[in-house]
């Protein structure tokens, strides 16, 4: 399902497995053990050096564990620029002395230009919770000599009936035809979550680590307060049903958000999930919460991304490794550009009187279930629209003549 929201993007979800593992009703506490794990990420920085075209560069980082217990990665994100995306990694749990990777890709524009940002890896480490090395690129066009055609070299494409220009092309003409798309599995209707007092109960969580606590984020009362409780959704738990169930289990759920980003900025990202979740802008993952402990559903985690004026597809999935299930996400903004650059500027922010979007959004409305199963369009066809899902096939056929005037 794509729904169309005006103002701007994205969203998660996930759930709970082994709760008398996990601690369900709330408790986050570790046990004492001798061993700890630990965190190397390199290369630092992850250098891209000097792009010369558009297009899209890719570097492979390694996260080591030289620590003598298991390194768990609870989430990988990058704070900077959205030319630069990352995948999630090999593997979520590191052996000691083993190591993992995941791949941090650059997209070259075609105008000359520097562009810096970070890669965050968050995990159980004891030396480093939270590892960065640094990102850099830079990307010179170069001068290809070719000027503007003269007078006397401007060509002009006539097309066939029902076919237009091909903006740039001077030879080729084409045609769009939509048709519907069609789910390739069970569709489930969207429904508020039934509240849980451990949602959100130890508040909101900042990227540098700072918390609040309180009616609004969450606080540790007892009381199914917080954002969470207010945003969670996941599926209906029967047709005609206004609370979600719990099913399906050991599946991803998700959906895709078209957003109206009206003007350029900073934009604060809040979500959690029970268990799992991750979140991508434009198909780039922005966030990844990978493991399936309690502190993704127990904290409402924190996010300042920067999105540009237009129409941006949000996708958001979740997964629930069992019991009960839910997954929430809000986007508030604009800020101006630059201006959430830690967690003193993020908590000052106005997040309430600038919410855009949220899960919650979504009720009433079905989404597909499963790892592969989403819409389906024939052959020849590529799956597009935000209102609703459709097929787009297009045609390409030579202009019926070139004129030269």
């Amino acid at each position: 399902m794509r729904l169309h929201i005006s103002v701007s993007a994205l969203a998660g979800l996930v759930a709970c497995s082994d709760y008398s593992f996990h601690g369900k009703q709330g408790s986050n506490q570790d046990q004492v053990d001798d061993t700890v794990p630990a965190i190397t990420v390199s290369p630092d920085p992850v250098d891209f050096g000097i792009v010369y075209e558009a297009g899209t560069v890719d570097k492979l980082v390694t996260i080591e564990n030289p620590g003598d217990a298991e390194l768990q990665i609870a989430a990988v994100r990058i704070d900077g620029p959205s030319v630069f995306t990352v995948t999630i990694p090999e593997a979520e749990v590191v052996p000691p002395g083993g190591q993992t990777t995941l791949t941090v890709s650059f997209s070259a524009g075609s105008s000359t230009s520097d562009h810096t940002g970070r890669l965050e890896v968050s995990s159980n480490a004891s030396n480093r919770p939270t590892a960065s090395v640094d990102l850099q690129a830079a990307v010179e066009m170069l001068d290809t000599g070719e000027g503007e055609p003269g007078p006397d070299e401007s060509t002009e494409c006539t097309c066939p009936d029902g076919f237009e220009p091909i903006e740039g092309d001077d030879e080729t003409c084409f045609r769009e035809t939509e048709t519907p798309a069609t789910p390739t599995g069970e569709v489930v209707e969207v429904c508020a979550i039934s509240p849980y007092f451990a949602y959100g109960n130890y508040g909101a969580k900042y990227p540098g680590g700072g918390v609040q606590q309180d009616t609004y984020w969450g606080q540790n009362d007892g009381v199914a307060n917080g954002r969470l409780n207010s945003t969670g959704v996941w599926g209906c738990s029967s047709p005609g049903s206004t609370t979600a169930g719990s099913q399906p289990v050991g599946s991803w759920v998700g959906f895709s958000v078209c957003v109206d980003v009206v003007s350029d900025g900073d934009y604060l990202l809040g979500l959690g999930g029970d268990n799992r979740v991750r979140f991508s802008v434009d198909g780039a993952l922005v966030m990844a919460q990978s493991d399936d402990h309690t502190r993704n559903f127990n904290y409402w985690h924190m996010h300042a991304l920067s999105l540009t004026a237009g129409t941006h597809i949000i996708d958001v999935e979740g997964y629930n490794a069992g019991s009960i299930a839910a997954f929430g996400a809000e986007l508030a903004g604009p800020f101006a550009a630059d201006s959430l650059v830690d967690d003193d500027a993020m908590i000052a922010a106005d997040y309430a009187g600038h919410i855009v979007w949220a899960t919650s959004d979504a009720i009433g409305n079905a989404f597909p279930l499963g790892d592969t199963v989403g819409w389906e369009c024939p052959d020849g066809t590529e799956l597009e629209g935000c209102e609703e899902p459709t097929c787009l096939e297009r045609e390409e056929v030579p202009c019926v003549d070139i004129a030269v005037p």
